[in-house]
């Protein structure tokens, strides 16, 4: 039997969350060609309506998703940054400091997240398991502690992950947000960094976490409303996630 094959073009490359949105390959065999035919046709103008419908949703609801995330991210910076201060004003030191000679890095991500964060700085360092920071903290803290992750599963223009490194007695904790904020250092297209540091100078671009978080504009931007429930049940799905079996 002919076969006869009609591209469709890449009519909305545009990706909505991460995911990419593509048209592919439609097959139609060639004996019932003109019955397919009509229905292809009314199938291209269905399809072309949805593309052109898609177009001015989905870059709105991609903004709407990061700011929203955006929003939960300085939380979570936040959360993080008060409890290194804790650890550190309890045991005199910073979580996980001297377990290895190099700077020593900590991928903050679960399991939608691990496979994403495979490219490492280009010199020597070592990578510890999220689930050994999170018992550094409590075993110094006494008590056990919530786990926030970034709410973003995949990558979109930026890393989906939180990271916390370590350099002899200095620690850095970074997250990657989509709007420039006026405490964020811009990397990219709607990419941007926050990093707070014991050691924060303006070599290493990082801010002290009593500054930031006493920061008026930090302030204003943490407390605006979450409008999408998504995140706090993603927060909760996460909060024991490196005790999991």
């Amino acid at each position: 039997m002919e076969i006869s094959q009609v591209k469709l073009r890449k009519l909305f490359p545009q990706t909505f969350f991460g995911y990419p949105t593509n048209f592919h390959y439609v097959t139609i065999p060639g004996r019932i060609a003109n019955m397919r035919r009509k229905l292809l046709v009314a199938a291209l103008i269905i399809a072309a309506g949805v593309v052109g419908f898609a177009f001015l949703v989905f870059p709105g609801a991609e903004d709407s998703f990061q700011r929203d995330a955006d929003i939960v991210r300085l939380r979570h910076l936040e959360h993080y940054g008060k409890l290194i201060e804790e650890f550190r004003s309890v045991t005199g030191r910073v979580p996980l400091q001297g377990k290895a000679e190099v700077p020593i890095y900590v991928h903050i991500a679960n399991d939608q997240q691990i496979e994403f964060t495979k490219n490492g700085p280009p010199y020597p360092h070592k990578v510890i398991p999220v689930a050994e920071f999170v018992a550094e903290l409590e075993s110094g803290l006494g008590r056990t502690i919530d786990e926030y992750y970034d709410p973003q599963y995949r990558p979109y223009k930026k890393p989906n992950f939180y990271i916390y490194m370590v350099r002899g007695d200095s620690y850095f904790v970074a997250v990657h947000v989509s709007q420039p904020f006026p405490f964020a250092t811009k990397i990219g297209e709607a990419y941007y960094k926050i990093e707070i540091s014991n050691a924060a100078n303006s070599q290493n671009g990082a801010t002290k976490p009593q500054s930031l978080f006493a920061n008026a504009q930090f302030a204003t931007a943490r407390d605006q409303p979450v409008k999408k429930k998504l995140f706090s049940l993603r927060d909760e799905k996460y909060l024991n996630y490196s005790k999991q079996e």
